[in-house]
């Protein structure tokens, strides 16, 4: 998992392709997603957003994660998105966690239970992260306690390791 910088152009900026190819030109673009340009570092899109800000093409900046190796739940669209090969999910919307003990019957009855809130799941060297909105933290713990297992979340500005 990863960190990326996102800046969203509004909707003229595909009135004036001139100003995408001098903004591909001036940046290092990592990926994008129809008006969303992905940057690896802060200044990279810092520097995009300037851009952006001198034509009045500027709409918003976010942090999105990179993931992969995963499997998408129901309302995973809503919360991020794919380009030709990637997916991202939206940081400041989620909240992840890792299941760290209980029985195996627990667990898997837990899992059930916790499928129809999850958004996106990745396995990283055999251990599942389970990405859920952020405010289903305390549901997601009510569920932990009522089945007697432990889950990890972890904060997710800290998190630079690649999942």
């Amino acid at each position: 998992m990863k960190i990326i910088f996102a800046v969203e152009a509004n909707n003229i900026i595909e009135e004036v392709p001139e100003f995408m190819e001098l903004l591909v030109k001036e940046t290092k673009v990592f990926d994008f997603h129809d008006l969303i340009f992905m940057f690896e570092t802060y200044e990279e899109a810092r520097h995009a957003e300037e851009l952006l800000l001198e034509a009045d093409l500027f709409e918003n900046h976010f942090e999105l994660l990179l993931v992969d190796n995963g499997e998408k739940g129901e309302t995973f669209s809503d919360f991020g998105f794919d380009t030709p090969n990637q997916t991202y999910l939206l940081k400041e919307l989620l909240c992840s966690f890792f299941i760290i003990g209980g029985d195996e019957d627990s667990i898997r009855m837990a899992v059930l239970q916790l499928d129809e809130h999850l958004l996106y799941k990745s396995v990283h060297e055999k251990e599942t992260v389970y990405f859920v909105e952020s405010h289903l933290i305390e549901l997601v713990k009510g569920i932990a306690d009522a089945y007697d297992i432990k889950v990890s979340f972890f904060e997710l500005d800290k998190q630079v390791k690649k999942i």
